[in-house]
Parts: structure tokens; C-alpha cells; sequence
């Protein structure tokens, strides 16, 4: 609000020793904490405005992507050998693990801003769309409309919508209708200019804005 800009330069020794070169920023949704990728599968988890090291998450295998839920009280990080886990921010420990059926080499995952639905993709370019609030880790549905890799997953704030995207070659984006899980069929089309996907954004009511290397375009996708 005030506009102010403020450094954070200095840790502590346990930001020192999980935080490695600082990459791959995530801020919660609610705003309350932030999540730092590491080297050798931590994430350090930070207050979001005071900078201080709250804790971290040591993870087997390398991390391919993670996110917080609405709250910032949990995180989800996958790796990329297909493993899935859970994360409590306010305990500092894992509470599950579980593997992303058929998945290897993940690259990007998404979360509803209900903490619903989660979106797990791959560097084969396949999106497999979870239901979080059922028991057991079954794919509510795989989509394979996209064959390079993963790049970008973003759902709309109102969770009816998710975009997923690949940067491997032109013109490599779809939308999903979340309630009925199924891939809009007549947009993009052809003819539609998307060029290469650098990255994505959703806002309200439909707004799409797509990063490529040409610039940025903005659509607004209605229900088709």
C-alpha cells in the first residue's frame, strides 16, 4: 500500500543451508508466507512480509514445482519422478506422500483456490486433474490434447477453468471446463494467433492473458 520496496539480504544459518540459489518464488494465495526452492529438494518456507525463515521442507528427489492452499497453511510439492507430497506450513512436517498415477517427469502443478482440484503435468505434455476433497489419488481425468512438455497450468479464481500450456511449439494451449472436465472444443482455433506460451494468467470473469515471446495477449473466454 505505501509502495515502499523492502530488501531481504540477510539469513540465518538454516535459510543459509536449505535456500540455495534463491529460485522459483512462491507467494500463498492468502499472502501469509512464501516458498523458496532450494537445492537437493528443500523448499524454505518464509513470512511473507517480515522475510523470517519459518521452517523447510526437505523432500527425496528433485523438485519440479509446488504450491501453497488458499490459506498458506499447507503446501503441495512434486517431484520429478512422479511423487506427490503434503506439507503442513504450520507443523513443519509431511503429512502424505503419494504417487502421481502414470506420471514421471512432472513439470508443473496447479491448485483451485478451493484446494479442490489439483492439476499434475508432465514433460510428455499429459495433465492429470485430481479431485483432493475424495479419498484415494485417482485421476478424475487424464488429458492428452497437448504431446510437449508441461509449461504452464493456471486455474481461473473461480475454479471453473484451467489453461494448460507448453512453450515446446507454437500454438500449444487448451482450456478445460472443470465441472464437466472436458477440453473446450472450439478455442483455441487454427487460426487463433497464440504463437509460443511463455506463461499465463486467469483472472475474473473469464480474462486470459497469454506471455509470448511476441508480447502479451488477452482474451476473455466464455463457456464454450
Amino acid at each position: 500500500m505505501s509502495g515502499n520496496v523492502k530488501k531481504i539480504s540477510k539469513m540465518s544459518n538454516e535459510q543459509s543451508l536449505t535456500a540455495g540459489e534463491w529460485n522459483t518464488l512462491r507467494i500463498s494465495p492468502a499472502g501469509n508466507v512464501m516458498g523458496i526452492l532450494g537445492t537437493t529438494g528443500w523448499v524454505s518456507i518464509l513470512a511473507a512480509e517480515s522475510g523470517q525463515f519459518l521452517g523447510a521442507c526437505k523432500i527425496e528427489g528433485i523438485v519440479a514445482d509446488y504450491a501453497f492452499t488458499h490459506d498458506g497453511k499447507k503446501a503441495v510439492i512434486a517431484t520429478v519422478a512422479g511423487e506427490v507430497w503434503e506439507f503442513d506450513v504450520e507443523d513443519m512436517k509431511v503429512t502424505d506422500r503419494w504417487r502421481d498415477e502414470g506420471g514421471v517427469s512432472l513439470t508443473k502443478i496447479a491448485l483451485t483456490s478451493d484446494d479442490k482440484f489439483l492439476a499434475i503435468g508432465s514433460l510428455s505434455g499429459i495433465v492429470n486433474i485430481y479431485d483432493l476433497s475424495k479419498e484415494g489419488h485417482v485421476p478424475q481425468r487424464t488429458l492428452y490434447n497437448l504431446t510437449t512438455p508441461i509449461t504452464s497450468l493456471s486455474f481461473s479464481p473461480d475454479g471453473q477453468l484451467l489453461v494448460m500450456a507448453s512453450s515446446g511449439k507454437r500454438d500449444q494451449l487448451r482450456v478445460v471446463h472443470i465441472p464437466s472436465l472436458k477440453v473446450f472444443p472450439n478455442w483455441p482455433t487454427s487460426k487463433t494467433p497464440i504463437g509460443v506460451v511463455e506463461c499465463i494468467a486467469l483472472g475474473e470473469n473469464g480474462y486470459l492473458a497469454v506471455g509470448r515471446k511476441k508480447g502479451v495477449a488477452l482474451w476473455r473466454v466464455r463457456e464454450m
